[in-house]
């Protein structure tokens, strides 16, 4: 209730006759946590590593990191326009002179976090659904993890069917594809359309992704093969997390997190198919989403029909 000591002061002002009893309450609350060994408050955790930041930065010492990151950030003289007139815009001459406050920093943490969560679930979800549909794909590609060894970064790396797989999963379903909207800063003409100042584009990912005349005919197959000689419109058409400048901030981790799930996954289980499993369902805006009940996970140690069941 009361996350740090202004509050406490604050309410202790308010309320003189409390002051003794918060008092014995915010150290009551300290001896629970640290002997039940709960993790620290985030709040104050986070209070502890700003200060830990300003005296880092007093000592001219900088460990580089996320929060490091957005900590240059709010130093650092950024946002605005500089205009040739009232009217245009000179590209050549876009500066940002915003600060990011303390409340952005936040906010830009909280979106990496929950952003970085259901879309890899999502993406890891598909594809063990398409492994499970496509076997013989699902063994092409535990033949690779087999033979790369113990797990690192390098090793997750260097599996260029794992990243195949991936791309083709994400290619066939796109599903952060509606937060890709732009908005439009001048008045411009893109052949005979026809974009005025302030209005939000959304990017059709979907049916860029599933052209046949970009893909093939196969467009709508998982065929991870089709990554390994890419043609330079299918490599301007694949677009899961956007492009350009505004390219999702979350990629590079997105997919080393999917990547060394899988690895994990495929090093110990297969994935198969129950009888009467359904195919993906595409609605309006969303996809229906395989349950977990579609899926039976053996090891990949044990025969088939010792099944260890995975929820």
């Amino acid at each position: 209730m009361w996350r740090t000591r202004e509050n406490l002061d604050l309410s202790a002002g308010c309320f003189p006759e409390w002051s003794t009893l918060l008092l014995f309450y915010s150290s009551l609350r300290s001896q629970i946590r640290a002997a039940l060994h709960l993790e620290p408050d985030p709040l104050a955790q986070y209070a502890q590593n700003l200060r830990a930041i300003a005296e880092k930065k007093q000592k001219f010492e900088e460990h580089y990191d996320f929060l490091q990151f957005l900590k240059n950030v709010e130093d650092n003289e950024w946002d605005g326009w500089k205009t040739v007139n009232d009217v245009e815009t000179d590209m050549s001459t876009v500066t940002i002179v915003k600060k990011m406050i303390r409340e952005e920093i936040v906010a830009q943490m909280r979106f990496m976090s929950s952003a970085g969560f259901d879309t890899t679930a999502n993406t890891l979800t598909y594809l063990t659904y398409l492994l499970a549909a496509y076997p013989e794909k699902q063994e092409k590609l535990r033949e690779e993890i087999d033979n790369a060894g113990e797990v690192s970064f390098d090793t997750i790396h260097n599996l260029q069917y794992l990243h195949w797989a991936i791309a083709e999963t994400l290619r066939l379903f796109p599903h952060a594809s509606l937060l890709q909207s732009r908005r439009c800063v001048e008045n411009c003409d893109v052949g005979p359309y026809k974009f005025r100042r302030g209005i939000n584009v959304v990017f059709d990912t979907w049916s860029l992704h599933h052209d046949p005349d970009v893909w093939g005919e196969d467009a709508d197959e998982f065929r991870p093969e089709r990554f390994a000689e890419r043609t330079s419109e299918q490599m301007r058409s694949w677009t899961p997390f956007g492009v350009g400048p505004r390219q999702c901030i979350g990629m590079r981790f997105a997919l080393l997190e999917a990547k060394t799930t899988m690895f994990q996954l495929l090093k110990n289980f297969c994935i198969l198919k129950v009888h009467g499993t359904n195919g993906v369902r595409m609605f309006v805006c969303r996809f229906d989403v395989p349950t977990a009940q579609c899926l039976r996970f053996p090891t990949a140690s044990t025969p088939v029909g010792r099944w260890t069941r995975v929820a």
